[in-house]
């Protein structure tokens, strides 16, 4: 019988261990995770705080970034600490990070201004001209299909294109051009390197081939990116390279270790659920909401949008995002606090306000009793109040139902858009995230999809998807799936014929 590396390392009595870091919108979270998917110590800093130097711009500094990254590891080495936990055995570490967050640093690899975090709203206005021959090609297809008007929107939305109007010295200035992930990647190493499966932004990037695009393709002459800017592209999988001595000493680690690469954080919160197969979708149901299916087909969400490069080779992430998600939710509890007060005084008061919500809507057969919510009709969550349809005497808790069947119709019409483009019938349908907790929205789904409903078990999806990574990358298991059947708990399953 063949010895596995698996099998040698339990003979020799050693367990692993995988430094994880999840870097999202609103939370940075480190993890020691073992080879058996066990969370040993876990660490958050949580309401993570951004700059708004003007109404729907959103910036941190880019220093900030790593320095949370830095806070996070040294709390979580504090604990491993006290907790006596052997830290000779960490074997690699990974990091995975929101996504299209734009950092322009100089010849020195110093800032030269704030990060632009992705829910910034600015739009370019003086966009780069495409030589005519693209010009002439593109109008020519425009004939049948809007290319003019997509491509232009894509080239506002490039924050690129943004500082090159506004800000030349900026971009005059500018020797590398990196995302949120390879910057950290940069501060932990000292390398301009990153992961095929982090590009995710208005870059010059070959989605489907996992790689830059030539200078001479329509993409480049799109945007102002000069190609020398770009980093270094390697696979999931692969080293970034060692920890630096001084990125050591701030996390508090024993020794150092090599640095992983992975994939942008929605990849890895769908790999730590359990995803690894085509036809498997998933819902992530957290402040934003994102329907996404795994396919072997190279396709996006409608024509000319892309589908991304997922951990395992062969795989494209097609993915539908709901523009406010739960935090329409949240919003409207935080509008609504004084009417809501109440529920936090009975025997209950240990449950969240969403679960004494749910609570106390099951218990009186609360509906929304003929209140609709358009999603159409709202800019930003502040003002909710302008998406309701056909409000007249109704309570805050049917406001509440009604705000919670439209996200539910959302994410049904996603999946039904996502079956139909990629002509593909669901085989799973795996939810992840804090509104996972919600029994009432699962079983809506499940309602309304008429599919069954996999509630993934890990309550730190993110973490675990980098850890499954790591843990293959290092020979500990052969493939994917043999990691996720060894290192995640098996899924609840919500079926129709429960409700």
């Amino acid at each position: 019988m063949k010895t596995t590396p698996r099998v040698l390392n339990k003979l020799m009595n050693q367990q692993s261990l995988f430094l994880c870091l999840d870097f999202g919108s609103q939370s940075v979270r480190a993890a020691i995770i073992d080879e058996m998917g066990a969370i040993v110590l876990v660490e958050h800093l949580e309401n993570l705080n951004y700059l708004n130097p003007y109404q729907w711009q959103v910036e941190q500094t880019p220093q900030w970034f790593y320095q949370q990254s830095v806070i996070c590891c040294q709390n979580l080495m504090t604990k491993a600490k006290a907790d006596n936990v052997d830290l000779s055995n960490l074997k690699s570490v990974g990091i995975t990070t929101m996504r299209n967050t734009l950092i322009n640093l100089d010849r020195e690899g110093i800032p030269l201004r704030n990060a632009i975090v992705w829910s910034d709203k600015r739009k370019a206005s003086i966009i780069p001209k495409l030589p005519w021959y693209w010009r002439l090609g593109f109008s020519l297809a425009s004939i049948v299909k809007p290319v003019n008007k997509t491509i232009k929107e894509l080239q506002q939305s490039a924050f690129i294109n943004y500082i090159a109007e506004h800000e030349p010295k900026v971009w005059q200035n500018t020797e590398h051009l990196l995302l949120l992930s390879a910057y950290l990647h940069y501060r932990f190493t000292n390398n301009f390197i990153d992961s095929s499966a982090n590009i995710i932004s208005h870059l010059p990037f070959n989605f489907k081939h996992g790689q830059w695009h030539k200078s001479n393709s329509w993409q480049f002459n799109a945007l102002a990116v000069k190609a020398d800017w770009l980093p270094k592209l390697v696979a999931p999988g692969a080293e970034i390279g060692q920890l630096s001595k001084g990125c050591q000493n701030d996390f508090k680690l024993p020794k150092s270790i090599p640095l992983i690469a992975m994939a942008a954080d929605k990849a890895c919160e769908m790999l730590g659920s359990g995803c690894y197969k085509s036809g498997q979708l998933h819902i992530s149901l957290g402040t934003a909401v994102s329907i996404t299916m795994l396919s072997n087909k190279f396709k996006g969400p409608k024509t000319f949008y892309p589908a991304y490069p997922y951990l395992i080779k062969g795989l494209y992430i097609t993915e539908v995002m709901l523009p406010f998600g739960l935090a329409l939710l949240s919003e409207f509890i935080k509008q609504n606090k004084a009417q809501l007060d109440f529920l936090s005084l009975n025997k209950l008061k240990h449950r969240s306000t969403e679960q004494l919500i749910e609570i106390y809507v099951q218990a009186n057969n609360i509906t929304a009793d003929g209140l609709e919510f358009d999603m159409e009709r709202i800019t930003n969550i502040t003002q909710f109040s302008n998406g309701f349809v056909g409000l007249k005497e109704h309570s805050v808790f049917q406001q509440y139902v009604a705000i919670m069947d439209a996200i539910v119709c959302g994410i049904n019409l996603a999946i039904i858009s996502l079956t139909k483009r990629l002509r593909q019938p669901v085989k799973d349908i795996v939810i992840s995230g804090g509104g996972a907790n919600s029994t009432r929205l699962l079983q809506a789904i499940v309602k309304k999809s008429q599919c069954n409903v996999l509630k993934a078990e890990a309550k730190e999806a993110g973490t675990l998807g980098v850890a499954i990574e790591l843990a293959v990358s290092c020979g500990i298991y052969d493939n994917h799936p043999q990691a996720i059947k060894a290192m995640l708990k098996p899924s609840i399953t919500i079926k129709q014929n429960d409700i």
